[in-house]
């Protein structure tokens, strides 16, 4: 019999502590601090290129200018016997390495020279020839020659009003001749006996 109280004394004492040990839990701890922030990843491969855009039109080619061209008047009026020669000089590389057009106007018709069948003031039908004549080795003269049929013809004052010379410099005919030069022109639809069209063309008075 006491065998059996001091087992159950036992038993009480070993709830008892198992009680207290279920009790109030106890309070929080603080929270510990923020860890390190972890490496960037690897960056995804780029997309592909979009195609180019199609390339625009060409500009319009602009127009010749008359940065090298100029065009020389010169009154004609007392023009009498077989020839006529201008005063005024050109210089030689002009001459020689550039380009001289040259136009005779009687009236109000302009005509290139040379050139053949040409009515004077005074009716009369002659034929206009040109040539340089040299004045040393620095310049040359221009001079009118005037005939019918390939022989000289008198012309009287006041037959012939108006010389007009176009001169293009070396740099801007790029060639030594003058044939080549008229080629030119005509290849870009100019044709250089025509006195407006050659004016129009190198945006010259006229």
């Amino acid at each position: 019999m006491k065998q059996s109280l001091k087992l159950f004394g036992f038993a009480i004492m070993a709830l008892s502590l198992t009680l207290s040990s279920c009790g109030k839990d106890g309070e929080d701890g603080e929270d510990g601090s923020m860890g390190l922030q972890g490496e960037q990843g690897i960056a995804g491969i780029d997309g592909t290129n979009g195609q180019d855009g199609a390339d625009g039109a060409n500009g319009t080619d602009g127009e010749d200018g008359n940065a090298n061209v100029s065009a020389f008047k010169y009154d004609i009026t007392e023009a009498s016997g077989i020839s006529h020669q201008l005063n005024n000089t050109t210089p030689a590389s002009f001459v020689e390495d550039g380009a001289v057009l040259s136009y005779v106007r009687a009236g109000d018709t302009w005509y290139y020279v040379p050139n053949q069948r040409i009515f004077t003031n005074g009716f009369a039908l002659i034929d206009i020839g040109s040539e340089f004549v040299p004045n040393g080795n620095t310049s040359y003269y221009f001079k009118l020659n005037f005939l019918r049929d390939g022989e000289p013809i008198i012309i009287g004052a006041g037959d012939l009003d108006e010389l007009r010379l176009v001169v293009m410099s070396p740099s801007n005919t790029g060639k030594s001749s003058k044939y080549n030069t008229l080629d030119a022109l005509y290849e870009k639809g100019i044709d250089p006996t025509d006195y407006y069209q050659v004016m129009k063309h190198f945006n010259l008075e006229h």
